[in-house]
Order: C-alpha cells, then structure tokens, then sequence
C-alpha cells in the first residue's frame, strides 16, 4: 500500500503509517441501515412463530392441506433462490410438497444470533440451548392468541390479544424475551424489570415482571383487510403491546388493552384496504407517517425483485442517488450500500445472477430490509363453463407461478365450453352476442396510469389494454431461453425478431427489435418504433412507480426507421431483454402532449407530468392503447356510450382511475388486433378481414410464420385455381385464379408469425407439427385450420353468402353449413354456445370443386346477423359471424 519512494501514499522507511481505507460498494447511496434500525427489524421477527403461524384456517384447506410456504429471506420458494447454500435444519419450508428449504437461510446465518452475548445469555437464563427453529425464531411453540390469558401461560399456549380473533404463530417467552433484547441493544430502556444485565431484565418483562419503556409515544402500523395478512400484523401489534406494558393484570388474568400501537387513525384493531392507505404507504412524498406495514407483493419467477425493489436508486431521492418520484419501487425506503453491492451483482453481472441475489437476500434478512413471514400457494375460482379441462381448447390460461390472478393476462383466449350447463343456471357462461367475461378484483384502485401503478389490481386493466413487444408462454417461467440457463419462452409479440450484441470494450450492449407490420393502436394509428423509444426513454425520465427498474440501465432509445428499435444499455445483464421486452408500449401521440411534447429522440420535454398523482389518464378517456382489450377508441371516446372513461362507479356515474367496490371496468376485444379473432371475418386495416385470417391463410406451410417458401408456393401456384391459393376475399379479380392480390396479401405478412422464434415443422400440404413446448393445452396454432378442413372465408353479395374451405389430407368432404339468424329469442342452439341465441337455421347447397375445394352457398335476409356453424363428420370446427352489411 505504502511506498518508500517519492509515489503517494509514501510512508518513510522506519515510520509507522496508519491508513483508512474506504469500501466501493459501486453503490450511490449516501445511507445505511442504523444499528438500531437493524436490531429493531430482528425483533420484530422474533413476534411470529412461523411455521405455527401457517397453521391457521386462513392458510390451511378443508382437507388441512397448507396452502403457503413459510420464508427466512424475501423469495417465494418456487424460484428456490436459496437451495444451494440453505440448511436443512429450518423448520421453514420443511413441511408439505415443493423444493424444501429453497428460501432458507444457510447454517452459519441461522446460528448468528447464537453469537450475541445478550442473546447467548438469555438462553442460559431459559436453561437450553441455542438451536433456531427458523431465522430470529428460538423456539416454535404452538402459542394462540385469546381474549385474557394467565401469566404463566403466556408464551407457552397463550397470548393477550387486543383483537378478537384467536390466530395461531404467538411468539414463545424465549422470542419475547430476544425481541426485547433486540429492543435494548437498539436503545429503548426497561421499567419495572430490575436492573440487571439485558438478558435478566428481559426474561423479566416476558414473564410480566416490568415492560419496555415507550417514553409515551406510539407506533403506527397499518394491517391489510387480506385474510393471510391480518393475523401476523395482529399479533406483531399485540406482542408490541405487551412488550411494552399496554396490558392490564386483573384477578390474575392478563388483557391486551393496546396504547403503544396505532392501527392507523385507531387504538383499536383496525384493518385497511390497499385503496384506502396507498397514498400514505406506498407514496414518500411525506416520509416515516407510517411504522409497519403488512405488506405482499406479485413476483415472477426470477429474484431480479430484489433487484428493483430494495435497490437505492429506486427510493427516490431519499437514499441520496436515484431519481425524483413520488410513488417509488422501494417504498420502504431501504438504503443499504452493501445491499447495493450484490442486488447490483445479481442483476447485471453475467454468470453470477444466483450467487448475488442470494447474499443480497441475506443482507436484506439480517440487516432490516423487511421481514419475510411466508409465499402463498394461492387458489383461485372460475366457472367451470370456462375450462375445456381435460379435453383441449382455449379457456383458462394458467399463468406459471400467478394462476388466473390479476394482471395475468391472456384473456383473449377465454372461450366458453360448446354446450356446457351447470348445474345450477348462476353458474353457466352468459350466452349472447357479444360473448361477456367477468373477472372480480379483490381489491380496490388507486391509479391505474401506467406511470403510478402499483398493484396487481392497477395492473389488471392495463396488461389487457397494452402490449409489450415479448410474451412469456404462460407455461413457462424464468430467465428468456437466450441467456444462460433460461428455461422460459419468449415470443415475439409485437415484433418480427430481436438480438443484441454487447461490446466488452464500452461495456454496453445494443439490442435490436423488428417490429410487425400489422400493429395498431386502438384508434387506428400504427405502432413506430417512435411508440417504443418513447415508451422507455419516458419510463425512465418520469419515472414510472413500476418499471423504472428496467430501464435503469437504459443509455439511448432510437428509431432507426418506423419498424427498427436500437435501445443501448449498460453492462450484459441477463435481465435485459426482459426488462425491455416486457414494457407497455404506450402511444407518443396521446402521451406526448401530456409530458409538453418530445424533443428530438422521443424524450418528454416535462417528463414529472406522466408520473404526477393529480393526472387521471382514464377519466380524461386517454388509454389509448395496443393491447387485445379496447377502453379508448380514440381520445375520448370509450367503450362506455357518453363517457371519455371505460370506468363506472357503482352509481352507474363515470368513473376515473380511483375505483371503490362496486366499480367497473367495461373493456371490448380488439377486432383489429393480430392475434384475433377467430370467429370474426370484418375488414380491419385496409385488409378484408382480420389481421389474423390473413395472417394465419399466409403462412401456407403452418410453422408460425409467413417466409419465402410460403410466398414461392403461392408464387407457383401463380394462375392456377389452386383450392388453397386461389382466394376470393383477397384476390384483385374475379377469376377464380391465384393473382396478385393473393400474391400481395401473402408478401404483406413477411417474417411475420404468431410463435416465432420458436416454429413449427411442416408435413404434409398445409399442414405442420407444431411448435414444441408451447401448445401444452390447445393444440391448435391456426384456428382456421381444425382437424383436416381449412376454412378459407366467406364473401357477401346482395344476398348471397358464399363460404369456401379447403380439405386437406384426403379427408372426407362431407362438410354441414349451419347460419343461424339472430333476430332474438333465448334460444340455446346444439353446439353454438358461442353465439347464444337464433330463431333458425338457413338451408344452404355444397358443391365439391375436384378432391378439396368446398364451396357452401346460401341465401340471406337483408340487414340479419348471423352466426356460422361448419360440421365435419359431426362434430363443429368452425364458428364466425356475418353481419347485415358483410362479413
């Protein structure tokens, strides 16, 4: 370190030098956590007994099936985040089915506290020995709350509560006398306990003998409503109480009268909502008005949550680096330099994605970031008429790891099941045309502006409304299948292909995203790469509550052309192509204007104004968005007749962003969006049908995407009547030949595909296996192609309606046409639950051209809407609707 010579730092030779020597914790936070800070967090821990506290009914089936994982670091244990390094001896996780102890600490970190002389001489004083049953829990006794409890049954079998629920998890004495201990290291003093070492004065107070001292202040804690959430909120308060003498001793019964802890506004149990205290919570626009929370939170199936949510640049300002917001990711507030260091690590550094999310993990544990208690395995209820479980079909889409729950997204596959009638008539689909779905939110909203949103019930509305150029095959999870060892499909969605490059020498990577031709925003405006360079520089700039961590690492965003995206980032983080792929691309004509306009590069001018609390995107009717769910048409114009908002109080007034119970949300399938629809043949986009028909009929060969052999069999079959090719609804004439309009259509949809990168391969004519891995439930990748038919489309003239379709395979071209006018009635037609009602069923003639091409014609009333039903050998494989002026 030192030299002799004449280089600094020179210590000369016989001199003894002294240095301080300063860490780079390559973290920008001028803060740490306070000895206090941290011994405080330790004893709050000690309150939960928690593999007793998984016991209760709220976690537990009818069957007594537990339903949860209790957790010694914040990783739900299905991204077993801890497995390699974690003990064995963990009472955590060691229960029921699943990887276990895969969000256990290590042995060395458990036994830690052994180590602290008032801890290790508390232990003495309790006559046993130091052997934890979880991280900061001694001793796992089956403690449950009561209305009074005996003294000497405290700890043991019992403990006061201020609350009327008996709730199972109280701490033993010994973890109410460690919490003490914790309470002292931390400052606070004892009174009525004697005035012996913290070990005595603290084995005095869990046994009644004195209490801490709160210098008479009090503790604001805010319980959530959530049924798995109030108990341990409870019984943290109640033990606070008695630790701190907010009891009374009568006729030798103890009863918790409270006084140190505030629920909220309240002395007594009280418990709240999210919309209620959202802006008292997760706001830091005025700091510490708020002690504990019982907070949760919806995480994937990778720990970059630790990452973005406990990093110190994403506590505003607060922690001394990061950027001014007013809702941010770190609500809490945790600045922890050396946390910084491996969540960093994790996050970024190539190779070592595990091994520093698993220490930041532990620092977060042990030094106060929050104390984790459990990761529900969570349930949820649908109507059986949506799942077309165990026979295949679109209904319910179970997303790894988040089930049906809000913000899950893949609505648009939900499809009832064909002639399904319950039991009991509450419980079938509504029938009718249009189809309606209804989801329930459990919670109620606060903001649903894709910059303030913070909840998985904000985020419900939103991921229907907007798209995101990847998607993740919702039975897959983890990293995407391009970096190392990810195991997850992602799909380019809104783009044709993507890559990046990274240049060791700069240190930043490029990626490149090619976007589709055939997206639009919901007014009619198409998607440009300007859409997208605006959405992340302005995630950034704002910045937005929830996504700012992705594009943290964001250095530039540029529009190459209307179709290419070049977005430049630091380092080679493996979360990277996730983290951009997965943002909402959201409209610069609709949001520019709000944020003063865009500087050259797609930059907000005033970007704070995307992000401010008072703006009420969905009031002022400006969701706009690409998404398969419409809410805006255009600017003020919703889906809700006389109203900018797609929202309704429960008065049936317009509503905003902020929705109480009772509220909804009223939100229309996106016709024109090119993942739909199957059963909708109307023109979208200057194309005579929709994106998807086209689509779906260009790639000829069936591998997911529309290449050069799909054009040079159209181009070869080039002026024959080729029962395939030869389209009436896209050709230029009306030959009955291949022409250019076929030709035109088919070249339209280049490098275009609905699975890509992941294809088919093809078989025989029209036909492919498909894409391994991503049809786990529905095998069908092209639903105009069902079992050996391929249904071409329909075309209307006056009041002839002619339908072709194509056989394929050498199958059988006995083919039914059934149209069913609906002119109203309730009439629930065989095999037509799609479509409901009808009066009756419309003769039509078929004529077979050669061995494939089919041709069914009918005659139709003027101005009627109809539904089509194909029947091939009995059984349906084609529904879509003719409306009074086309189809």
């Amino acid at each position: 370190m030192f030299t002799s010579g004449g280089t600094q730092p020179v210590c000369p030779a016989t001199n003894t030098c002294t240095a301080t020597l300063s860490v780079n914790y390559n973290s920008g936070s001028t803060l740490k956590p306070s000895t206090a800070g941290i011994a405080m967090a330790r004893a709050i821990a000690h309150l939960v007994n928690k593999p007793q506290f998984l016991t209760g009914s709220y976690l537990t089936t009818a069957a007594g099936v537990t339903v949860a994982k209790c957790l010694d670091v914040q990783a739900p244990s299905a991204q077993n985040l801890m497995g390699s390094i974690s003990t064995t001896t963990d009472a955590c996780e060691a229960e029921g089915t699943g990887i276990a102890h895969s969000s256990s600490v290590d042995l060395a970190t458990l036994n830690a506290e052994c180590s602290d002389a008032n801890i290790a001489a508390l232990i003495a004083l309790f006559g046993t020995t130091c052997a934890p049953a979880a991280l900061y829990l001694l001793k796992s006794s089956p403690v449950v709350g009561a209305a009074s409890c005996t003294q000497a049954s405290i700890g043991v079998t019992c403990f006061p509560s201020q609350s009327a629920f008996t709730y199972p998890g109280y701490a033993s004495s010994l973890d109410l006398a460690a919490a003490c201990v914790y309470l002292l290291e931390a400052g606070f003093t004892t009174t009525g306990a004697g005035t012996g070492s913290f070990a005595q004065q603290c084995q005095n107070v869990a046994n009644g003998v004195g209490h801490l001292n709160n210098n008479g202040l009090t503790a604001l804690i805010y319980i959530r409503t959530d049924p798995k959430r109030k108990p341990y909120g409870t019984e943290i308060a109640d033990s606070i109480n008695y630790l701190y003498g907010s009891v009374t001793v009568s006729g030798g019964s103890v009863t918790n009268t409270g006084g140190t802890m505030n629920y909220g506004i309240n002395t007594s149990p009280s418990y709240w909502t999210i919309g209620q205290i959202a802006s008292i919570v997760f706001s830091v626009a005025t700091v510490a008005d708020w002690n504990i929370y019982t907070g949760a939170f919806t995480l994937g199936s990778t720990p970059d949550h630790l990452f973005a949510l406990y990093h110190s640049q994403f506590a505003s300002t607060l922690c001394g680096d990061g950027s001014k917001s007013t809702f941010p990711n770190n609500y809490p507030i945790y600045c922890d330099p050396a946390y910084d260091t491996q969540a960093n690590a994790g996050e970024n550094v190539a190779g070592v994605t595990f091994p520093g999310f698993q220490q930041a993990a532990l620092l977060g544990a042990t030094r106060g970031m929050t104390d984790a208690i459990f990761s529900g395995i969570n349930q949820f209820v649908s109507l059986n008429c949506w799942s077309h479980q165990p026979s295949t079909g679109s209904g319910l889409v179970s997303v790894q790891g988040h089930g049906f729950e809000a913000a899950s997204g893949f609505l648009l596959n939900m499809q009832p099941v064909p002639g399904y009638t319950a039991g009991n008539s509450l419980y079938n689909c509504p029938n009718g045309d249009p189809l309606v779905m209804r989801r329930s939110m459990a919670q109620t909203t606060t903001h649903m502006n894709p910059y303030t949103a913070t909840t998985a019930w904000e985020f419900e509305p939103l991921i229907q409304i907007y798209d995101s150029m990847l998607a993740v095959d919702p039975n897959s999870a983890g990293l995407c299948q391009t970096q190392p060892g990810g195991s997850a499909h992602c799909v380019d969605w809104m783009t044709t292909s993507h890559s990046t490059s990274f240049d060791g020498t700069t240190n930043l990577s490029t990626q490149t995203w090619n976007l589709r031709g055939d997206i639009f925003f919901h007014d009619g405006v198409a998607v440009t790469a300007h859409d997208v360079c605006f959405s992340i520089l302005s995630d950034k700039q704002a910045p937005s509550a929830n996504s700012f961590p992705s594009v943290a690492n964001v250095v530039s965003c540029t529009a190459v052309t209307n179709r290419v995206v070049s977005v430049v980032l630091t380092g080679n983080s493996p979360f990277n192509e996730l983290n951009i792929g997965a943002l909402f691309i959201l409209p610069e004509h609709v949001w520019a204007p709000i944020c003063g306009g865009v500087s050259a590069g797609d930059a907000c001018v005033t970007p704070a104004n995307l992000a401010s609390t008072t703006l009420d995107p969905v009031a002022a009717g400006d969701m706009v968005g690409s998404g398969p769910w419409v809410c805006n048409t255009s600017v003020g114009v919703s889906t809700i007749a006389g109203q900018a908002s797609c929202t309704q109080n429960a008065d049936g007034s317009a509503g905003g962003q902020a929705l109480a119970g009772g509220a909804r949300i009223l939100l229309n399938r996106d016709i024109a969006y090119m993942r739909c629809c199957a059963n909708e043949q109307t023109p979208e986009h200057g194309i005579a049908t929709t994106n998807l028909q086209a689509l779906e009929w260009a790639d000829s060969n069936k591998d997911g995407k529309v290449n050069i052999l799909d054009i040079a069999s159209a181009a070869a079959a080039f002026g024959t009547t080729d029962a395939y090719f030869a389209n009436p609804i896209y050709a230029a004439t009306t030959s009955g030949t291949v022409d250019i309009g076929d030709i035109a259509t088919i070249a339209s949809y280049f490098d275009e595909g609905l699975t890509a990168p992941f294809l088919g391969t093809p078989t025989t004519a029209h036909t492919a296996t498909p894409p391994i891995g991503l049809t786990q439930i529905n095998p069908l990748t092209d639903p105009f192609r069902p079992a050996n038919l391929y249904y071409l489309g329909g075309t209307l003239s006056g009041t002839t309606l002619t339908v072709k379709a194509v056989v394929l395979n050498g199958a059988s071209t006995t083919i039914t046409l059934n149209a069913y006018t609906e002119t109203g009635g309730t009439i629930f037609l065989a095999n037509d639950n799609y479509f409901g009602a009808g009066t009756h069923s419309l003769a039509c003639s078929t004529s077979a051209s050669g061995a494939t091409a089919i041709t069914l014609t009918c005659t139709v009333p003027a101005s009627t809407h109809l539904d089509i039903e194909l029947i091939v050998a009995g059984v349906q494989v084609i529904l879509t609707s003719v409306g009074p002026t086309g189809i």
